[in-house]
């Protein structure tokens, strides 16, 4: 218990002091708002396992979550481009920061979704991941938004234009501890018969050479 002084006039009309006991005042705790943890994107968990420095195994990417595989293992290509890269694994995932449209069916109709549903494919060796590539539907501008929608906690950098040659653009993305990521991007503005267009991204360890870029590139609209 501490003490304040107070005073009170005399009957001269001088002031008394007198030590005064003073209960400490009880301090109400500040209470800080419980804020809800900003979630992952799905591709953003997928490219952290990729970009770690020993790599991404099959095993590992099996269980990503967000990540719905339609192949129930890695399928192995009879005749590929490179012989290293001879086997891959697909599935669908929803990117960040779309809103509902009208998307394939396929079955040659239309149905009501989000735009963000992708078609998504792993290309590698028996040992681990070479490249990731994701396909949506509908032709995308302004990619540097989309790209940094996806990977929130990285440095995502547009590269030289022409870097992916005439058939897109190129950024480089930087996550943290893991080794730089490139990605190619590429726009098909017509689209066809059964698909309204499509933005496919491709996603490499290291500078890609053309073969695996044009083989996803050819997928179009895999929204699954």
């Amino acid at each position: 218990m501490g003490h304040a002084w107070a005073t009170s006039p005399d009957r001269n009309g001088y002031a008394l002091v007198a030590r005064m006991p003073v209960r400490a005042l009880a301090v109400a705790p500040v209470i800080q708002p419980v804020l809800a943890p900003i979630p992952v994107p799905v591709l953003e968990r997928l490219l952290v396992l990729f970009a770690a420095r020993g790599g991404l195994d099959w095993a590992t990417c099996a269980s990503v979550p967000g990540l719905d595989w339609r192949d129930v293992a890695p399928v192995e290509d009879v005749e590929p481009d490179d012989p290293q890269i001879n086997l891959s694994r697909s599935g669908t995932l929803l990117l960040a920061g779309f809103g509902d449209t009208w998307l394939p069916d396929g079955e040659g109709d239309v149905r009501e979704g989000n735009e963000g549903e992708s078609g998504v494919t792993l290309l590698g060796s028996a040992s681990r991941v070479e490249a990731v590539a994701v396909v949506k539907c509908y032709p995308s501008e302004d990619i540097a938004t989309i790209l940094r929608r996806q990977c929130p906690s990285a440095m995502v950098e547009p590269l030289a234009p022409g870097a992916a040659g005439d058939r897109g653009l190129s950024f480089l993305i930087r996550l943290r501890g893991c080794v730089p990521l490139r990605a190619d991007v590429f726009v098909d503005e017509e689209g066809g018969s059964s698909s309204p267009g499509s933005t496919t991204f491709l996603f490499h360890r290291s500078a890609p050479d053309d073969e695996p870029g044009g083989k996803i590139a050819e997928m179009r609209c895999r929204e699954g």
